[in-house]
Order: C-alpha cells, then sequence, then structure tokens
C-alpha cells in the first residue's frame, strides 16, 4: 500500500514537471517568433513597427537584451542614432 502512495505521487509530480516544461517550451517559442518577427521588419523597412513592438514589449521586460538591441537598430535604421546609442 506504502508503495502505491509513493508511485502515485512520483507519478504525479513527474506530470506536473512536464507540464510545466511543455508550457516553457511554448513560451520560449512565442517569445523567439515576436523577436523574429520584428528582425522580419526591419529587413522590409518598416523600423516604426519594430520600434513600436520592442518600446511595448520593454515596458513589460525591461531587461531584454534582444529587444534593446532591435529597438537600437531600428532606431539606427530610421536616422535616430543618439537614440540608437
Amino acid at each position: 500500500m506504502k508503495r502505491r502512495v509513493i508511485t502515485a505521487a512520483w507519478r504525479a509530480g513527474l506530470a506536473l514537471v512536464l507540464v510545466v516544461a511543455l508550457a516553457s517550451a511554448g513560451a520560449a517559442a512565442e517569445y523567439k517568433r515576436h523577436h523574429q518577427d520584428q528582425i522580419k521588419n526591419l529587413v522590409a523597412g518598416k523600423a516604426d513597427a519594430a520600434i513600436k513592438f520592442c518600446q511595448g514589449f520593454l515596458e513589460k521586460n525591461p531587461g531584454d537584451l534582444e529587444s534593446h538591441f532591435i529597438l537600437a537598430v531600428a532606431y539606427a535604421q530610421g536616422g535616430d542614432i543618439a537614440r540608437a546609442m
């Protein structure tokens, strides 16, 4: 009986870990897609769209280095070198 309880608890714990891992993987893919979209905007000459997205994203995630980099490139592309620095 005791072994069944331990096994059931172990399975429940494993299931929880798998759910969290899968959710994290989905969030990481979403994060990556957003930044790829902004790089596509830059390549297409849509610096304003990339700036708008990155500013909003950085309000919620101020330490996101990729967004800071994309924002700097977008400012430079738009001719605002002072802000790009």
